[in-house]
């Protein structure tokens, strides 16, 4: 078994890394107005074609010296740093949410659901409070149960609707399959690739100080799926005041102080708010906001820009926004212990 895991962890890694070696076309081409869907992979300094082998995600700028096989120019390291941090976080975020571990459980608990546990699982999965799933023995048997824990309430938890759970009271969605089997794997899909999003965008508005909108746009369409297929999140009017709580500030003091904040950041903020809720759009801003704030320090005391200069605002909220999605409830409730 640990031989096969080994091999699955590195066809993850490597799979994350070739999503990486993605995002690097997307850097590069996007800002360009060229087209990533159309055309083929070529050097930015000589436009030469490039072949398969030149493409291989981090072996292959090692492989070739970090130096263009065609024009021997030297190739920047960001693209192997790329992939890796890509590679390492696909992988990270794979072990994170015990993917490989719920799809055995779920040979297990397929058996102890067919005994007629089905509607106490009901109950607990879709109405979690302080105790998720108490009452059932999933709580003590499989990891399902504190995934749900730290990853935060379901909507319902404080009335909204999740139609998902229409779908399984009436028997159209397997209770067993999705829950045991695939909600681990399919949070891991939606982390990841808010990963990718937040990551690509940042890099971009590093090199440009602009976000393009149709960032913006993946991740109010993760949002909605969020809403309507995962079973757990937050509920839909949390959602809605989230999107304009942080996002109407940020825009009425862009007024008042021009380039206070870029109309990117603040769509950005938008469609985080739809995505994360309340609780996770406030923490994400303050993440961002500290953080941004010591870059910002680091570069006055360095020398690095003028007071009164700009810099990108962008990475600091999608670092914010990652880590909120991922640790919200965790990081509040360890911040509110220091003052109880």
């Amino acid at each position: 078994m640990t031989v096969y895991l080994i091999i699955m962890y590195i066809l993850v890694f490597l799979v994350s890394a070739s999503i990486g070696s993605f995002l690097n076309v997307l850097v590069y081409r996007i800002p360009k107005g060229i087209s990533a869907a159309r055309g083929y992979s070529f050097c930015p300094n000589c436009n030469h074609r490039l072949h398969p082998l030149d493409l291989v995600p981090i072996f292959s700028f090692l492989g070739l010296g970090r130096r263009c096989r065609y024009c021997k120019q030297p190739i920047s390291w960001r693209y192997a740093i790329v992939e890796s941090i890509t590679g390492i976080v696909g992988l990270g975020l794979f072990l994170y949410f015990n993917v490989i571990q719920e799809l055995i459980n779920h040979a297990v608990y397929g058996v102890y659901l067919a005994n007629g546990k089905v509607n106490d699982i009901v109950t607990n999965l879709f109405y979690i409070g302080t105790d998720v799933v108490a009452g059932t023995d999933l709580a003590d048997n499989t990891s399902i149960g504190s995934l749900l824990h730290r990853f935060g309430e379901t909507s319902l938890a404080d009335g909204g609707y999740n139609p998902i759970r229409s779908l399984f009271e009436t028997g159209f969605i397997p209770l067993h399959e999705f829950t045991i089997a695939w909600l681990p794997l399919i949070l891991w899909v939606v982390s990841f690739l808010l990963f990718c999003v937040l990551f690509t965008l940042s890099l971009i508005d590093m090199d440009t100080q602009e976000i393009p909108d149709r960032f913006h746009l993946c991740i109010l369409i993760l949002a909605i799926l969020t809403i309507l297929f995962v079973p757990i999140g937050i509920g839909l009017k949390s959602r809605l005041i989230a999107f304009v709580i942080i996002s109407v500030p940020m825009f009425i003091l862009a007024m008042i102080i021009p380039g206070a904040f870029g109309g990117g950041d603040i769509k950005l903020m938008a469609a985080a708010g739809l995505l994360l809720g309340i609780q996770g759009v406030i923490l994400a801003t303050f993440i961002g906001i500290i953080t941004g704030g010591v870059y910002a320090v680091y570069l006055l005391v360095s020398k690095k820009n003028q007071r009164g200069g700009h810099f990108a605002f962008g990475p600091f909220l999608a670092l914010g926004i990652f880590a909120a999605y991922l640790w919200s409830d965790t990081i509040v409730t360890a911040y509110l212990s220091l003052y109880m």
